[in-house]
């Protein structure tokens, strides 16, 4: 596996050079889940970004301890577990990450990027603008799920 191009097939990593991309891949650690096994659950320190390069990854939260919700699924290339490099102060993770088939994933702890980036400020720009254009994606997303909910539920009353 030649891990500075699949690294490079992050969405979360465009944009960088390829001296970043090099420093990034001597941090990465290569981790294998199978399938219906957590990388992680809501409230859980959060201390990796995960990049996954094969197989399905969900978000999801318990409305009750009883049903858990899907939010979005996580496919190759894309990023997860970004509350590692955002909330620096409490780390906390906000959902459930389950992967729905074996997966592969890249794990880069939240800490090493935050010093990599702490000595090149110009590419730790770039990647928190990467940053922001996952957290707008999502924000929308989650928007349309939450009004269309709201709209079944009103034309169930009706």
């Amino acid at each position: 596996m030649d891990s500075q191009h699949d690294i490079m097939s992050a969405t979360m990593f465009a944009g960088l050079s390829d001296e970043m991309i090099n420093k990034i891949a001597e941090i990465a650690e290569v981790i294998k889940y199978s399938k219906g096994s957590y990388i992680f659950k809501e409230r859980d320190r959060a201390e990796y970004l995960y990049s996954v390069i094969d197989g399905k990854i969900c978000l999801e939260i318990n409305i009750n301890s009883q049903l858990p919700v899907l939010i979005k699924c996580i496919y190759p290339g894309k990023v997860f577990g970004i509350s590692s490099v955002v909330d620096t102060d409490r780390r906390a993770t906000i959902c459930h990450a389950k992967a729905l088939e074996d997966s592969t994933i890249f794990r880069f702890k939240g800490e090493d990027l935050e010093a990599l980036f702490n000595l090149n400020f110009e590419q730790g720009y770039i990647f928190m603008r990467n940053v922001g254009k996952v957290l707008k994606t999502r924000l929308e997303i989650q928007r349309v799920q939450l009004v269309e909910g709201l709209y079944n539920d009103r034309l169930e009353t009706i």
